[in-house]
C-alpha cells in the first residue's frame, strides 16, 4: 500500500509543530539577541511597501509550490514511479492545483 507511505519534507511549520522551541525559550532567545519589541511603524512610501509585500507573498507561494514538487519527486524516486515534474507543472498550470500561469512559467525550466 505505497500510497499510504509518508515522506519527510522540510516545512516552515516544523519547529513549532514539533515543539522544538516553546514560548519561554523564544522569549529568552529574543532577550539574549536583544530583539526589539514589535512596534507600530510608519510607511513613508506606500507603493514601495506594497511591492515588498507582493514579493514576500510571491516568495512564500513559490516555496510552497517547490515543497510540493519536492514531495512528488521524493515519492517518485522511492517508489520508482518515474513522475515527470514538468508534466506535474503543466497539469497544475491547467488548473488542477494552481491557476497561476505566471508561477508555472517561472518553474517550467525545472
Amino acid at each position: 500500500m505505497s500510497s499510504m507511505k509518508f515522506f519527510k519534507t522540510p516545512t516552515t511549520a516544523k519547529a513549532p509543530a514539533s515543539g522544538v522551541c516553546d514560548r519561554d525559550q523564544r522569549v529568552r532567545v529574543a532577550e539574549k539577541l536583544k530583539v526589539p519589541s514589535p512596534s507600530k511603524g510608519t510607511v513613508h512610501d506606500k507603493d514601495a511597501f506594497k511591492e515588498t509585500l507582493r514579493k514576500a507573498v510571491y516568495a512564500s507561494v513559490l516555496c510552497a509550490f517547490c515543497r510540493g514538487l519536492e514531495l512528488i519527486a521524493r515519492a517518485s524516486t522511492d517508489e520508482s514511479w518515474n513522475i515527470s515534474l514538468g508534466t506535474c507543472i503543466k497539469i497544475w498550470r491547467a488548473g488542477c492545483i494552481i491557476r497561476s500561469d505566471y508561477l508555472a512559467d517561472f518553474l517550467e525550466p525545472i
